[in-house]
């Protein structure tokens, strides 16, 4: 989960705020009406209980979770095969997983929860209904502005085609349709003045979309299908393999637009929104999710006798095959990742620490950055200042207060060869992954002592000796 540090940090900042031993409230403020706030919250009440990162672990597992369980909830309500809800433990392991979209993660389940009271409103409306819709909806803000936004269009479309007319159908979508416009206009005032929202939309559009949505669906690859790579294969027989199991189900399509629309809503979202907007990245991708959780919605089971056992053996043998392959291919990874909890252990806390990632990649995930955000776990767990955080943007509830951004050179965190001394060298640690030492030439123009204070495996912990570099204090 290449930004789960970054939530990490996030979520120590939230439980150690006013802590004159951490110091935090002297370089960030608290935005408790971020719509990002609900897989921050659940991994904050936790870390009452327990230290922050083993908090956030514990919420990824629930929220893991929640999503088969959410889609057995589904299920029940269109009478579909509970068995079905098997799809929710590969369905987790996406391209939001991967990348550590945590509160997007843990926002599907109640997507799901949500559609289900949708149908429910859509089909008997009630001044009950509505005020449980609104709070619902309410609910989704705190997880997710894009979960909500979608959220309240599906339900506006299903409860739009189950109305008797437009003016019924108009006051029935208030309660959804005034959270949307909330968060629309949140998103406004937030993004107005801050200096990342105003990067240049990226759309990547194009029918290859299609090609890379099994990727997307169960693996972390964007990129189109390479022939020579065995992994690639792997998301591709998965699907076929569900679709089968669906197939011998005797899965049959509701034709009502209140049963197929939200998929058809997803899909199309699929297929024309950018990858990135106002640095939100990956926007489309977290579509393809959406589009089988709603089409499952939309299916009902017609098989019965042998033809519903074998269509469980197959979902049974999907789920348990994908959950074991991912096993050991994380434990793979840990044995990399594990060598940075040495290093992490001879840092002070309370320090600066710069990131210089020459190697993102792990060989067990060679084409995702996951050590990208790594930097961010010393903050998380002994405070201090980082390169670069997610509090430098306006959709987290922990940001930068003004004047308090460590300064460091743009973009640093992903090219670490844009290093400059003149206005890099000022932090007290520089924490360096690769497959080398590569200390002489990345300190050669360093005007105070650099010395090697801990090494394990490809990474490499430097720290400054001297007084910060004059000009960038």
């Amino acid at each position: 989960m290449v930004d789960l540090p970054q939530h990490a940090a996030q979520v120590s900042i939230w439980t150690h705020f006013g802590d004159p031993r951490w110091g935090f409230e002297r370089q960030f403020f608290l935005d408790f009406g971020s719509p990002y706030l609900f897989g921050y919250a659940v991994a904050r009440l936790l870390a009452s209980w327990m230290d922050v990162v083993l908090a956030l672990k514990v919420t990824v597992i629930l929220a893991v979770l929640a999503l088969p369980f959410s889609l057995r909830r589904l299920f029940r309500r269109t009478g579909a095969d509970e068995w079905w809800s098997l799809i929710g433990f590969p369905l987790a392991f996406g391209v939001v997983f991967y990348w550590g979209f945590l509160n997007f993660l843990a926002s599907v389940p109640i997507f799901v929860l949500f559609l289900v009271e949708a149908r429910d409103y859509a089909e008997a409306p009630s001044r009950a209904g509505a005020v449980r819709m609104a709070l619902f909806a309410a609910g989704l803000y705190l997880c997710h502005a894009l979960v909500l936004l979608f959220g309240a269009a599906s339900a506006g479309l299903m409860i739009a085609e189950a109305a008797p007319g437009l003016r019924a159908a108009a006051r029935r979508v208030i309660p959804v349709a005034v959270p949307a416009l909330l968060a629309l206009a949140w998103g406004e005032l937030a993004s107005a003045h801050n200096a990342l929202a105003q990067h240049e939309i990226q759309w990547e559009l194009g029918l290859q979309r299609l090609g890379r949505l099994p990727s997307l669906l169960f693996d972390f690859r964007s990129a189109p299908f390479d022939p020579r790579l065995p992994r690639d294969y792997a998301p591709f027989l998965l699907t076929g393999a569900l679709v089968v199991a669906l197939g011998v189900a005797g899965a049959r399509l509701d034709r009502r637009v209140r049963a197929w629309g939200p998929a058809a809503l997803a899909g199309a979202l699929y297929l024309a929104l950018p990858h990135m907007l106002r640095s939100v990245a990956y926007i489309y991708h977290r579509f393809a999710a959406m589009i089988v959780v709603c089409l499952l919605a939309a299916l009902a089971a017609t098989a019965t006798g042998w033809r519903r056992h074998l269509s469980h053996g197959i979902l049974l043998g999907c789920a348990l095959g994908w959950l074991g392959a991912l096993a050991v291919r994380f434990h793979d990874y840990d044995a990399d990742a594990r060598d940075f909890d040495a290093v992490r252990a001879v840092m002070q806390p309370l320090r600066s620490v710069a990131p210089l990632t020459f190697d993102l990649a792990s060989p067990s995930f060679p084409e995702l950055p996951v050590f990208l955000h790594f930097v961010a776990w010393y903050q998380a767990e002994s405070g201090g200042s980082i390169g670069y955080s997610f509090a430098k943007g306006f959709m987290q509830p922990a940001r930068y207060l003004p004047g308090a951004e460590p300064v460091m050179t743009p973009g640093l965190e992903w090219e670490p060869r844009r290093f400059n001394w003149r206005v890099d060298g000022h932090f007290d640690y520089f924490l360096v992954h690769a497959g080398q030492d590569l200390g002489r030439y990345i300190f050669a123009q360093a005007t105070s002592p650099v010395a090697l204070e801990a090494h394990r495996g490809r990474w490499w912990l430097y720290r400054r000796l001297g007084p910060a570099a004059a000009s960038a204090r």
